[in-house]
């Protein structure tokens, strides 16, 4: 009888070194999934040109979803990421606390694309001029992002935090700046 328990104490030990193993590999996909939610193989950030201007609800990029053909039209510079400036990204995004200079404006340049076998499955858009990002799928509730570190990063990378050179960027006249009414 004493053996029977002395295997079933075994089966256990096996059973959690098992179980902890499959949550440090997977990263607990199967307790929590990160965002974008599917498996990645490339994560890529871009500069891009935006000829639709401030203020516009449409992104010339990412919508419903992200348009790569117009994505390939606008591109000015791409880069690469590593899984450590990928870790990066994710954590800057999607973090605990909001750093920024929030603007009342949305004039995106740039923009992280995840892929899967060569097709996008996650995007985050940024406007670094306004402190203001969409995420495509939506970002996990109650995450702030820290524009600092994402600014660090994109400069990293090499494609920067300023519109392209050369386009004009008009931005909008400050809603909260006074105004004398004329009679």
């Amino acid at each position: 009888m004493q053996r029977r328990s002395e295997n079933s104490a075994i089966l256990l030990m096996y059973a959690v070194a098992l179980l902890a193993s499959l949550v440090s590999v997977t990263g607990c996909a199967f307790i929590h999934k990160p965002w974008p939610g599917k498996p990645y193989d490339l994560v890529k950030g871009y500069q891009f040109t935006n000829p639709l201007g401030p203020l516009k609800e449409q992104s010339p990029i990412l919508n419903e979803t992200i348009d790569l053909q117009a994505l390939a039209k606008l591109e000015c510079k791409e880069a690469q990421l590593n899984p450590d400036q990928t870790r990066r990204l994710l954590k800057a995004a999607f973090g605990k606390r909001f750093e920024g200079m929030p603007a009342p404006c949305y004039f995106p340049h740039h923009i992280f694309v995840f892929y899967s076998n060569k097709k996008p499955v996650g995007a985050i858009e940024v406007c670094f001029m306004c402190a203001g990002k969409r995420c495509w799928p939506d970002q996990p509730k109650g995450s702030k992002t820290n524009y600092t570190q994402l600014e660090k990063l994109a400069k990293k990378l090499g494609i920067g935090t300023e519109a392209p050179k050369g386009e004009k960027v008009m931005l909008p006249e400050d809603p909260f700046a006074p105004r004398t009414l004329k009679p």
